[in-house]
């Protein structure tokens, strides 16, 4: 067994930390390319939504580059949606074009069959074992993402923005190379110091807003084409609502069933507006956007959907319903195959200049 990923941003990092625990082989997934979306999207279904196109590609570089298997994270619930399909969907696209290819779903299947299937390559494994390798995936992915959101709020102060993204890539090897609790926690401490010794100008003002939508679009930079680094760079603080690491503590499956009520508080918020969730995070991240405009702690929304995304769609219209109460700007962007870079750099600027001047 050689197991990979998909990217999802750096989420990878923290799927690795099970597989390197337990001495399997990983092929760290290829930077995302053209030519791998080229591929995901000539073999995908043309009304999928645009992730699968992606993924589907990702896949690819990583079997060419030597993986058998991958391990995702996916769902049986309803807001779910795609999820499944990444795994059983993808494994017929590419078995049809001639790959050798076996997926483990982490949470389409229940975690004893999980734990099966991980066992056949390492056989010594223990059920207690592996439900303390899940709880370390969440842990470290919870690390991952405080580092995204440290370097987010700081970047917009930063004298040399790109001082933060280096300080990111070398927080992200940190994390990485981390092998216990307490190894993590001393290497939050040295992050901070880290970011301490970046210059910067705390005169500034810089505007907050959220970033919400599709999961898979906010939290992978190749495909949103680095919007985090770009609103910062353009003086923004942006915040994130959902994350990867709630939706696996929400589903109660791997850390018992408070995990479920950590997010309650949101739902309050978001009553007003829905009252069931479309997709991964809506009811968090309407909650958490209300909730942080009547707290007057942000100043505009950014919401990123994909065109074939029927949900996310339909979410566009709650935000624009928030907006219009609110009396805040709001930015729509559809990603897909069509958008370009320069695009999306125009309207972010007409954005802020609205924030900014409005």
């Amino acid at each position: 067994m050689k197991v990979s990923f998909y990217h999802v941003g750096n989420t990878w990092i923290a799927l690795k930390a099970m597989f390197d625990k337990l001495k399997i082989p990983v092929v760290a997934p290829p930077e995302i390319t053209q030519a791998s979306i080229t591929y995901g999207i000539k073999h995908s279904p043309e009304q999928v939504c645009e992730p699968f196109k992606y993924i589907l590609g990702e896949y690819k570089q990583c079997l060419d580059a030597g993986a058998d298997t991958f391990f995702y994270i996916g769902s049986t619930s309803r807001e779910g949606c795609r999820l499944t399909q990444f795994g059983v969907g993808m494994k017929d696209i590419l078995r049809r074009q001639g790959y050798k290819i076996d997926v483990i779903g982490w949470g389409d299947e229940s975690l004893k069959k999980n734990y099966f299937q991980i066992k056949k390559a390492a056989p010594k494994l223990t059920f207690l074992q592996f439900t303390f390798l899940e709880l370390w995936i969440i842990i470290k992915l919870s690390y991952i993402e405080w580092l995204e959101d440290f370097v987010n709020q700081l970047r917009p102060y930063a004298i040399n923005p790109k001082d933060c993204s280096k300080l990111l890539k070398q927080g992200l090897e940190l994390i990485d190379k981390s092998q216990n609790v307490f190894s993590l926690f001393s290497t939050k401490q040295k992050i901070k110091r880290l970011g301490k010794k970046i210059k910067q100008d705390r005169t500034r003002k810089p505007i907050p807003v959220i970033v919400v939508g599709d999961l898979y679009l906010v939290l992978e930079p190749a495909i949103n084409n680095h919007i985090f680094e770009k609103l910062g760079e353009m003086g923004l603080i942006p915040y994130r609502s959902f994350y990867l690491s709630h939706f696996l503590r929400r589903s109660g499956k791997v850390i018992g069933p408070w995990g479920k009520n950590t997010f309650r508080y949101k739902f309050k918020h978001a009553k007003k507006y829905m009252d069931k969730t479309l997709t991964f995070g809506t009811l968090e991240s309407v909650g958490d956007t209300v909730r942080l405009l009547q707290e007057k702690k942000i100043k505009g929304i950014v919401h990123m959907h994909s065109f074939t995304c029927m949900p996310e769609v339909i979410n566009t219209v709650i935000y624009k319903k928030i907006a219009k109460d609110f009396n805040v700007p709001l930015l729509l962007l559809g990603l897909g195959e069509h958008h370009t870079e320069a695009h999306q750099e125009t309207r972010l600027e007409a954005f802020v200049d609205v924030l900014k001047n409005g």
